[in-house]
């Protein structure tokens, strides 16, 4: 059995996932001893900020002695061009990838974070 856990994303919804929506999410899968995977829209987790994103990815992605096998990261919604090849670079064992094409905002948006984070600005977020 495996618990699934995530946001809901609506109209609106700015991109990307904020510090303390990891730090909950964190907290409430150190509690459960059944297997976990945090089902992120591809493209929230790729506009998170880099450290609040790199926590999430140290939780579900790397596995330590107390966690093998029990934490997983699903990553679905439409998935621009760099999004698709960051999330290429994640642990292929630990990380399920349920993608669609995305649109030209949503492109737009992907290549406007990473300009930014070129530039030294890791927390962009849009509203």
């Amino acid at each position: 059995c495996t618990l699934s856990l995530g946001w809901t994303h609506g109209e609106g919804t700015p991109l990307g996932y904020t510090p303390h929506m990891a730090q909950e999410i964190v907290a409430v899968t150190n509690t459960l001893k059944q297997h976990v995977t945090l089902a992120a829209s591809a493209m929230h987790l790729y506009a998170t900020p880099t450290s609040t994103r790199n926590e999430l990815l140290r939780h579900f992605s790397q596995q330590d002695e107390t966690t093998r096998g029990r934490r997983t990261l699903t990553l679905w919604g439409p998935a621009p061009f760099l999004v698709r090849r960051w999330f290429r670079r994640l642990p292929r064992d630990t990380t399920y990838v349920d993608v669609a094409a995305a649109s030209w905002k949503a492109e737009f948006a992907a290549w406007y974070i990473a300009l930014w984070r070129l530039l030294g600005y890791h927390d962009v977020r849009l509203l």
